[in-house]
């Protein structure tokens, strides 16, 4: 068996009562694992895995794919989920790793700003009146496609350095356009989508 510290990237149903989920753990990079009964939120294990937040999970390998022997907190945010913006944000961001980050491939830099992401939305989503939220989120989600790109090799200061001097929709189709120029897939992201309705 092994242990570590866990995010959950993304889920999706695995058979009739599992669910195969996308892990970004501290020792291991990114993983794929089984969580038996993870569709019932009701049970031990699946109850973590439906907020945001940091878990502690022990694994163990199966024949083709780990399975999740057991799941505990340690850190959740349950209000971050209660907001549409906050949800909006933080998942996106999520699903955006699980997208271009490979498998086992440990990055203690790449945690770092996981986690972050984290503590950054559930401080705006407690902190900042209704009408702030969305745009400290957004400026929160460049900063974190920034340190992402930065963490790929592919970073590009002069879109995120520019930020008081060209519109939000703009920066959003340039990170945009530089995501998929590097990694040759299609891109898409929470702020860009709320940008595209305020600037048509």
């Amino acid at each position: 068996m092994y242990g570590t510290d866990a995010i959950v990237l993304n889920m999706h149903d695995y058979g009739e009562h599992d669910m195969k989920v996308s892990f970004f753990t501290r020792e291991f990079g990114k993983m794929q694992m089984i969580v038996r009964g993870g569709k019932k939120i009701t049970t031990k294990q699946a109850h973590f895995l439906h907020h945001f937040g940091v878990v502690r999970i022990v694994f163990i390998l199966g024949k083709h794919i780990p399975f999740v022997r057991s799941v505990s907190a340690i850190s959740l945010f349950p209000d971050i989920g209660r907001t549409m913006y906050g949800y909006g944000y933080l998942y996106s961001f999520l699903l955006l790793c699980n997208t271009l980050l490979y498998d086992n491939e440990r990055d203690e830099s790449m945690w770092d700003l996981l986690v972050s992401s984290l503590h950054d939305v559930a401080g705006i989503v407690e902190e900042c009146s209704t009408n702030q939220t969305e745009e400290v989120l957004w400026n929160a989600e460049k900063q974190w496609l920034n340190r992402l790109l930065g963490i790929m090799g592919v970073g590009d200061d002069s879109i995120v350095s520019s930020f008081n001097d060209r519109p939000g929709y703009d920066i959003d189709a340039s990170l945009q356009q530089t995501l998929q120029r590097h990694f040759n897939t299609p891109i898409h992201f929470f702020g860009l989508t709320v940008r595209e309705h305020i600037y048509g």
